[in-house]
């Protein structure tokens, strides 16, 4: 039985400057991990200059059944023309856990350190306080990049 995860990237805040004029050019990469020859890996577009990018794309995901146990990765990037694209921050989210109940909210990037210390999202405020606390995080955590990510509640079967 195939079941087909839908990921909704929304947009991102108060993203650390990777570029000499202070801004970014941010893109969004999605798959599932662990995914050795990056199969399932998928991007949003690249959002120039900008630190707070809205995308508002969706993307899907073919599950088996063996797939339960393995975890949707979501990593900001900075593209860059002349060199290496930066790692700007991750996160991510066990796949029966996104079948079970679903993500909905703001959600900390982790460094590539932190990301070794955390195996799990931590899930941020609800929709009522969420205008309040956008607010919050760009007077108070200029430095802590978030970006919002969604997901339906459960993933649909197909046959």
């Amino acid at each position: 039985m195939v079941m087909i995860l839908p990921a909704v990237v929304q947009e991102a805040r108060n993203l650390v400057p990777m570029d000499p004029n202070g801004l970014s050019d941010p893109y969004v990469k999605l798959k599932l991990i662990p995914d050795p020859r990056s199969e399932s890996k998928q991007k949003t577009k690249t959002v120039k200059c900008c630190l707070n990018p809205t995308w508002n794309e969706t993307f899907k995901f073919h599950l088996k059944d063996y797939d339960k146990n393995r975890r949707l990765s979501v990593e900001v990037w900075d593209w860059d023309l002349t060199s290496r694209n930066d790692f700007m921050g991750s996160l991510s989210f066990g796949i029966s856990e996104l079948q079970k109940l679903g993500v909905d909210g703001w959600f900390k990037l982790l460094s590539q350190e932190e990301g070794e210390y955390f195996n799990r999202a931590k899930i941020g405020p609800s929709k009522n306080q969420e205008a309040g606390q956008r607010l919050v995080q760009a007077r108070t955590r200029r430095r802590r990049p978030t970006t919002r990510h969604a997901s339906t509640p459960t993933a649909t079967e197909t046959a």
